[in-house]
Protein backbone atom coordinates (compact mmCIF):
# COMPACT_ATOMS: atom_id res chain seq x y z
CA UNK A 1 0.00 0.00 0.00
CA UNK A 2 0.96 3.56 -0.49
CA UNK A 3 2.55 5.24 -3.45
CA UNK A 4 0.89 5.83 -6.78
CA UNK A 5 -2.26 3.79 -7.48
CA UNK A 6 -1.02 3.09 -11.01
CA UNK A 7 2.27 3.37 -12.90
CA UNK A 8 3.40 6.88 -13.81
CA UNK A 9 6.21 8.54 -15.72
CA UNK A 10 8.98 6.48 -17.28
CA UNK A 11 7.62 3.19 -15.91
CA UNK A 12 4.21 3.84 -17.46
CA UNK A 13 5.86 4.65 -20.79
CA UNK A 14 7.91 1.45 -20.67
CA UNK A 15 4.87 -0.67 -19.81
CA UNK A 16 2.90 0.91 -22.66
CA UNK A 17 5.79 0.33 -25.05
CA UNK A 18 6.27 -3.30 -24.00
CA UNK A 19 2.62 -4.35 -23.64
CA UNK A 20 0.59 -1.78 -25.58
CA UNK A 21 -1.09 -0.37 -22.47
CA UNK A 22 -0.97 -0.57 -18.69
CA UNK A 23 -4.21 -2.56 -18.86
CA UNK A 24 -2.61 -5.10 -21.19
CA UNK A 25 0.33 -5.44 -18.79
CA UNK A 26 -2.08 -5.98 -15.87
CA UNK A 27 -3.91 -8.66 -17.84
CA UNK A 28 -0.65 -10.42 -18.78
CA UNK A 29 0.61 -10.31 -15.19
CA UNK A 30 -2.69 -11.56 -13.76
CA UNK A 31 -2.83 -14.34 -16.35
CA UNK A 32 0.72 -15.43 -15.52
CA UNK A 33 -0.30 -15.78 -11.87
CA UNK A 34 -3.64 -17.44 -12.57
CA UNK A 35 -2.19 -20.00 -14.97
CA UNK A 36 0.80 -20.98 -12.81
CA UNK A 37 0.00 -24.60 -12.01
CA UNK A 38 0.48 -25.43 -8.36
CA UNK A 39 2.83 -23.19 -6.43
CA UNK A 40 4.99 -20.42 -7.80
CA UNK A 41 5.34 -16.78 -8.69
CA UNK A 42 4.38 -14.24 -11.36
CA UNK A 43 7.02 -11.65 -12.22
CA UNK A 44 7.54 -8.38 -14.03
CA UNK A 45 11.18 -8.54 -15.05
CA UNK A 46 13.73 -6.64 -17.05
CA UNK A 47 15.03 -9.38 -19.32
CA UNK A 48 18.60 -9.82 -20.52
CA UNK A 49 17.83 -7.62 -23.55
CA UNK A 50 16.76 -4.78 -21.23
CA UNK A 51 13.06 -5.09 -22.06
CA UNK A 52 10.14 -5.44 -19.66
CA UNK A 53 8.53 -8.87 -19.70
CA UNK A 54 6.01 -10.88 -17.70
CA UNK A 55 6.99 -14.40 -16.73
CA UNK A 56 6.25 -16.96 -14.04
CA UNK A 57 8.31 -19.52 -12.18
CA UNK A 58 7.38 -22.69 -10.33
CA UNK A 59 7.85 -23.31 -6.64
CA UNK A 60 10.72 -21.31 -5.14
CA UNK A 61 12.42 -20.51 -8.47
CA UNK A 62 12.95 -16.90 -9.51
CA UNK A 63 14.16 -15.06 -12.63
CA UNK A 64 17.65 -14.57 -11.16
CA UNK A 65 18.24 -18.32 -11.40
CA UNK A 66 19.59 -18.16 -14.95
CA UNK A 67 20.68 -21.81 -14.96
CA UNK A 68 17.12 -22.98 -14.16
CA UNK A 69 14.49 -20.63 -15.56
CA UNK A 70 13.50 -20.28 -19.21
CA UNK A 71 13.54 -16.47 -19.21
CA UNK A 72 16.12 -15.02 -16.82
CA UNK A 73 15.95 -11.39 -15.80
CA UNK A 74 15.91 -8.94 -12.95
CA UNK A 75 12.67 -8.96 -10.91
CA UNK A 76 10.88 -5.61 -10.65
CA UNK A 77 7.60 -6.91 -9.20
CA UNK A 78 6.81 -10.37 -7.86
CA UNK A 79 3.52 -11.92 -6.84
CA UNK A 80 3.45 -15.05 -4.70
CA UNK A 81 0.82 -17.51 -5.96
CA UNK A 82 1.59 -20.30 -3.51
CA UNK A 83 -1.61 -21.24 -1.69
CA UNK A 84 -0.15 -20.04 1.63
CA UNK A 85 -0.22 -16.49 0.24
CA UNK A 86 -3.97 -16.38 -0.20
CA UNK A 87 -5.78 -19.44 1.16
CA UNK A 88 -6.83 -18.03 4.56
CA UNK A 89 -8.61 -15.07 2.97
CA UNK A 90 -9.47 -16.35 -0.50
CA UNK A 91 -9.55 -20.18 -0.20
CA UNK A 92 -9.31 -21.44 -3.80
CA UNK A 93 -10.21 -18.07 -5.38
CA UNK A 94 -6.77 -17.26 -6.76
CA UNK A 95 -8.16 -14.72 -9.26
CA UNK A 96 -9.75 -12.70 -6.43
CA UNK A 97 -6.41 -12.72 -4.61
CA UNK A 98 -4.63 -11.53 -7.76
CA UNK A 99 -7.12 -8.69 -8.17
CA UNK A 100 -6.59 -7.62 -4.55
CA UNK A 101 -2.81 -7.88 -4.97
CA UNK A 102 -2.87 -5.61 -8.02
CA UNK A 103 -4.86 -2.98 -6.11
CA UNK A 104 -2.13 -2.88 -3.43
CA UNK A 105 0.99 -2.59 -5.61
CA UNK A 106 3.15 0.40 -4.69
CA UNK A 107 4.05 1.57 -8.19
CA UNK A 108 6.56 4.10 -6.83
CA UNK A 109 8.67 1.19 -5.54
CA UNK A 110 8.32 -0.69 -8.83
CA UNK A 111 9.44 2.47 -10.66
CA UNK A 112 12.53 2.71 -8.44
CA UNK A 113 13.30 -0.96 -9.16
CA UNK A 114 12.88 -0.36 -12.90
CA UNK A 115 15.07 2.75 -12.95
CA UNK A 116 17.86 0.96 -11.06
CA UNK A 117 18.28 -1.50 -13.93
Amino acid sequence: PGGSPEPEGALREELESAFGSVGAFTEAFATAGAKRFGSGWAWLIRNEEGQLEVTSTPNQDNPLMSQIVDRPGTPLLGMDVWEHAYYLNYQNRRKAYISAFMSLVNWDVVAVNASAQ
